[in-house]
């Protein structure tokens, strides 16, 4: 044998052989170790140590991804049983409320009960034994309309968990979809903001040359002398 194979590590017979139970426990080792944030180098590494024989980086980058695929799986088999649930929930509660909602139409009886006046304390008791009077109505039902309204709501549920509605549209504009209408704030602005304002236009007309730049065109608006009124 050369020099490169004398440098190679001497293997077992069983080292790049695994049985089931050693690749489902080495899947498990895998899924623990990955959870706490260890990279597949470590793991390779810290698993060689657990283990009669010897994984590749490769080979442990390979069970990662067939985790990540059943871990997809179970969410994906989660996320179906909790709808199915969920659906078979709303079937319950829609079948109660129809028996509330038949319920409701269904004629009520009203009993009113009637006492026999008495005579005033001190007068003379009626003639013959008083009896207290029941009188029985029958009176229909239109149904309560609140279980009708859970009705629709139950069936609205359902058919945003099953994606039967089409998508919302929104739309920003202003009435009738046209632009959207821009309020000019009227905000009073005191005397230094003015003075301000004319001052930055004061210059912006002097870079254009359209005033001279002497003293004459201050933005502070100060009144010359021939420009004063005569006094009295």
């Amino acid at each position: 044998p050369g020099p490169a194979a004398s440098r190679q590590k001497p293997e077992s017979p069983n080292t790049n052989k695994r049985t089931p139970g050693h690749k489902a426990a080495d899947m498990l080792f895998i899924e623990k170790q990955h959870l706490r944030g260890k990279g597949v180098r470590e793991i390779a590494e810290m698993l060689s140590k657990e283990r009669p024989y010897t994984l590749s980086h490769s080979q442990v980058a390979l069970d990662l991804k067939k985790l990540r695929e059943l871990w997809r799986k179970e969410a994906i088999g989660l996320v179906s049983e909790e709808r199915q649930r969920a659906l078979r929930k709303f079937d319950i509660l829609e079948s109660e409320c129809w028996e509330a909602w038949d319920k409701s139409k269904q004629a009520k009886t009203r009993t009113t009960l009637t006492k026999k006046s008495k005579g005033a304390k001190g007068d003379a008791p009626a003639a013959g034994p008083g009896e207290d009077i029941k009188s029985a109505v029958s009176m229909s039902s239109p149904g309560d309309p609140a279980f009708v309204g859970k009705i629709l709501e139950i069936h609205d549920r359902r058919a945003r968990l099953l994606g039967l509605d089409a998508p919302s549209k929104h739309e920003h504009g202003g009435p009738d979809g046209g632009p959207i209408p821009i309020a000019n704030a009227n905000v009073p602005l005191n005397e230094a903001d003015q003075q301000a304002i004319l001052r930055r236009h004061f210059l912006r007309m002097q870079e254009d040359g359209e005033l001279p730049t002497d003293d004459d065109a201050s933005p502070d608006g100060d009144a010359q002398a021939s420009d004063a009124p005569d006094a009295a």
